[in-house]
């Protein structure tokens, strides 16, 4: 301070509060002629130091000029932290909601295929269970296959029936020789 240089220290009062000081030279330009005989011969700019300024200040006083900021950000976090968490709470409820929709798309067919299917094992199948097969319309292309497969090789079963019931056992073994090949190659 002393040499019209700038800088900050720090020192300690009587009471031992740490006291920061932040100083800085006031400098002023000047113009000095140069031969105070000739005016023609031009002057000179000059830098006079006339005096330092410094400001002193606690870290108390400092911290507390911060304590409103600190507030202020700590609630504006608090609210962040609140709508983020309510986000990620809609977005997995949403998920959920999505991945049980799709599930039961996929699972009611089968199950309802499963259900006909065991009908046809034990010999309990009904008019009501083939128009399931004719009226479904499927979630996804592979089910609405296995329903048209099935449906079809009822009735192809139904015709090798009919055809051995009405005494043409040679039409009869045809169309179930056929509709075995055809169905083993699937």
């Amino acid at each position: 301070m002393k040499d019209g240089k700038r800088g900050t220290d720090i020192f300690f009062s009587t009471i031992y509060e740490q006291i920061n000081i932040t100083y800085a030279p006031v400098v002023v330009r000047s113009y000095r002629p140069l031969n105070s005989s000739d005016i023609a011969s031009g002057v000179e700019q000059q830098h006079l130091t006339v005096f330092s300024l410094a400001f002193l200040d606690s870290d108390d006083a400092i911290a507390k000029s911060f304590q409103g900021i600190t507030d202020f950000s700590s609630k504006t976090v608090n609210i962040c932290i609140g709508v983020l968490s309510a986000l990620v709470a809609i977005s997995i409820m949403l998920i959920i909601y999505i991945a049980f929709r799709v599930s039961t798309s996929m699972t009611e067919p089968i199950l309802q295929l499963l259900d006909v299917i065991q009908n046809i094992n034990c010999m309990g199948i009904s008019n009501d269970d083939i128009t399931k097969l004719t009226n479904y319309k499927g979630s996804c292309c592979e089910v609405d296959s296995v329903y048209k497969t099935m449906e079809m090789l009822y009735k192809v079963v139904q015709f090798a029936n009919s055809a051995f019931f009405s005494g043409d056992l040679e039409v009869a073994y045809q169309v179930l020789r056929d509709s075995l090949r055809l169905f083993t190659r699937l």
